[in-house]
């Protein structure tokens, strides 16, 4: 089974767990299957919604690899052009420097 050989699963949400507002057959399945047999699961999306029980911190957005970025190469002045959700977290990104 490919779910024994790896510890952590990356899945993109949008046409691998849902499609459009609708959650793809089994996959709610699939996901839970792996969180019982211990491994650890991170949804990686652009376009964050409601479908799929996730807690935050198994949610990778472009905002938070973002802001993960300019943490990390102590980058503080930046103009940022997006959605609000984008800001806040490039925002919150700053000030953790």
């Amino acid at each position: 089974m490919l779910a024994e050989k790896y510890d952590v699963f990356l899945l993109d949400l949008d046409g691998v767990i849902y499609v459009g507002n609708e959650i793809l057959p089994g996959s709610s399945e699939a996901v839970s299957r792996l969180r019982k047999m211990g491994k650890q699961v991170y949804f990686l999306t652009n376009d964050p919604r409601p479908g799929i029980h996730a807690k935050p911190d198994e949610c990778i957005t472009a905002g938070w690899a973002t802001a993960n970025y300019l943490t990390q190469n102590s980058i503080t002045c930046v103009h940022a052009v997006g959605t609000e959700g984008l800001k806040v977290l490039i925002s919150w990104g700053l000030r953790q420097l």
